[in-house]
């Protein structure tokens, strides 16, 4: 590889590598600020128990448009990750960056899958969460059960679309003739 070569993959690894850890930052600021929102959805279930079904479906639909952009975010990281890993690692002098090492070293259990943790856990739990809190004030009645009914339809729906995504098998394979 030309001296030329390595410092474009070198510049190109460096700028995606601040891209994911820009989607990191973004999807954290996606949980708290859910936290934030389901905070004050159930302060106002409390307060305006007439409203607590309407309240939770707003709160479903916040919810399920974050998880939107947790799944199109994740998809992009996906991306760029197997990128790194199989492109750019390899051009640059081997099995040393952080993705090879990451995907070896992997946090074991529950804790050590955030997408199962903040999509399921967080994205689809706090839905439920807060449709089992307007549930737990009184139950539907009349209107209320077209909410309640909207509400379960945004967590199935928003538990189906957040899927850990995948790539082709072709992603993962190493090019063998390098245009650098």
């Amino acid at each position: 590889m030309t001296p030329e070569a390595r410092t474009f993959a070198a510049d190109e690894y460096r700028a995606l590598r601040r891209e994911i850890e820009l989607r990191i930052i973004l999807q954290n600021v996606t949980l708290i600020s859910l936290a934030f929102v389901f905070s004050g959805a159930f302060l106002l279930q409390v307060l305006r128990p007439d409203a607590r079904y309407q309240l939770a479906a707003g709160y479903s639909f916040a919810a399920g448009m974050l998880s939107l952009y947790w799944i199109h975010s994740g998809a992009r990281t996906l991306q760029i990750k197997t990128y790194l890993r199989y492109t750019l690692e390899p051009r640059l002098g081997g099995e040393s960056g952080w993705e090879t090492w990451h995907d070896v070293n992997r946090v074991q259990g529950a804790l050590g899958s955030r997408w199962f943790i903040s999509t399921k856990g967080v994205l689809v739990g706090s839905q439920i969460t807060c449709l089992s809190l307007a549930w737990i004030a009184g139950g539907p009645v009349g209107i209320d059960k077209v909410y309640a009914t909207l509400v379960a339809l945004a967590v199935v729906s928003t538990a189906i679309l957040l899927r850990r995504p995948r790539l082709s098998p072709e992603a993962y394979r190493i090019p063998s003739a390098s245009p650098l």
